[in-house]
């Protein structure tokens, strides 16, 4: 059972008159080439799918993918490459690498993969960003690529921006210095305060009753760090912090707290402006209290003594909105959208105000958890309004509509 291709030529026999008698010719054996036709076309069908393989690869991986030739010019590169280096591979066909990458460091690196030099080790270096005075940290590894032969044929080097891990490591660790020196100083407190009662004949008891208020004070600092930090956990792990709601009128809640900080605070004025009718809400009251006290302490905390800081609330027919605006530094274009990420500072510098920079994050998973949202308007040098809102339970939304 064996197959044999035959290309067979003939040529027409034709008599006196012209007419067809037969034919001439010869069989030629033609399987060997009709094997190879088959086998190129399935080498070409087999290329296509490997071409198509490789497009799809370079087309959803999430690094930036670069292969280059034993010359270090470019032959591939993924779509997210482009991406990051802000050039089509069309563009880019066939020059040297440091071309795209103009960096020394980079340069210097892949040139001693290619030569053998150095292999499997990661380098990091820095890329200009979007803007002018802004820089990317990019990480890349790179490795030869070899044929089955063994032979070298190109190397291949992945690309990743790490900008935003190395920012949030740099503000992980202001954080962690931050909380060791707001943990330290109320502890200092304590230990003084605490000595100075061991020996209680040597003070007079109003002394001794104001040692203990002072410990009393500081201890309550301590407790608001340490439920911060363990809000810190919730929030980091995508969790909605716990809240336990109930019936409540805002409203007497927020002028009390208004008014206390009119007692406590003499460098600012407050006005508060709140709806006639009750605040009636399923709210968290010490958590929302929370919310409030937060926003009221940045808007004393970053605007200038003697500025205003306003309290607005009111009603609609699904939610109930407050704002808190002050007259202060203000918060930058570019801080604004990260004004509620854990651990950031708007100033995290050493003359930078007291805080663990965990208030707004603990604010937002404190609003969502009650289905609301919270926002920030701010222009740099004019001062800065936070709202937020809680939505209104079902049953009060139907009573205010048919009302």
């Amino acid at each position: 059972g064996q197959t044999i291709w035959l290309e067979t030529n003939a040529i027409p026999m034709l008599d006196d008159q012209g007419h067809l008698t037969g034919y001439r010719g010869a069989d030629i054996d033609i399987t060997e080439r009709k094997k190879a036709q088959a086998y190129l076309e399935q080498a070409l069908h087999e290329a296509e799918e490997s071409r198509d393989r490789i497009e799809a690869i370079l087309k959803s991986v999430a690094d930036g993918l670069i292969f280059t030739d034993t010359h270090q010019r470019i032959v591939l590169m993924s779509a997210s490459a482009e991406d990051l280096l802000g050039i089509k591979l069309a563009d880019a066909f066939g020059n040297p690498i440091g071309t795209i990458i103009n960096n020394r460091n980079f340069l210097n690196y892949h040139t001693d993969i290619s030569s053998r030099v150095k292999h499997n080790e990661v380098l990091d270096f820095e890329l200009p960003g979007p803007g002018s005075d802004s820089a990317r940290i990019i990480q890349v590894k790179s490795s030869l690529v070899h044929l089955q032969k063994g032979d070298q044929s190109g190397v291949i080097t992945l690309l990743r921006d790490i900008s935003q891990e190395r920012e949030l490591d740099q503000m992980k660790n202001a954080f962690i210095s931050t909380a060791a020196h707001e943990l330290r100083t109320p502890l200092s407190a304590l230990m003084g305060y605490s000595e100075l009662l061991i020996n209680p004949g040597v003070f007079s008891p109003q002394d001794q009753t104001e040692f203990a208020t002072i410990i009393h004070e500081k201890s309550q600092v301590l407790e608001k760090i340490i439920d911060d930090l363990l809000n810190l956990s919730r929030v980091e792990s995508g969790q909605l912090i716990e809240i336990k709601k109930e019936w409540c009128d805002l409203g007497p809640q927020l002028e009390k707290l208004i008014k206390q900080y009119q007692t406590n605070t003499k460098t600012h004025p407050f006005s508060i402006t709140l709806p006639e009718e009750p605040i009636a809400l399923m709210v968290d009251q010490n958590k929302i209290t929370q919310v409030i006290e937060n926003l009221l302490v940045n808007a004393v905390k970053f605007s200038p003594n003697g500025t205003p800081i306003d309290i607005k609330g009111k009603l609609t027919e699904n939610q109930f909105q407050l704002s808190i605006s002050d007259q202060g530094i203000g918060i930058g274009e570019d801080q604004i959208d990260k004004i509620f990420d854990e651990f950031y500072r708007v100033d995290s510098s050493m003359t930078a105000k007291q805080g663990l920079g965990l208030g707004m994050a603990i604010a937002k998973n404190i609003v969502e958890s009650h289905g609301g949202k919270i926002w920030v308007d701010s222009i740099l040098g004019q001062g800065t309004k936070v709202y937020f809102t809680l939505p209104l339970e079902r049953e009060l939304q139907l009573c205010r509509a048919s009302s």
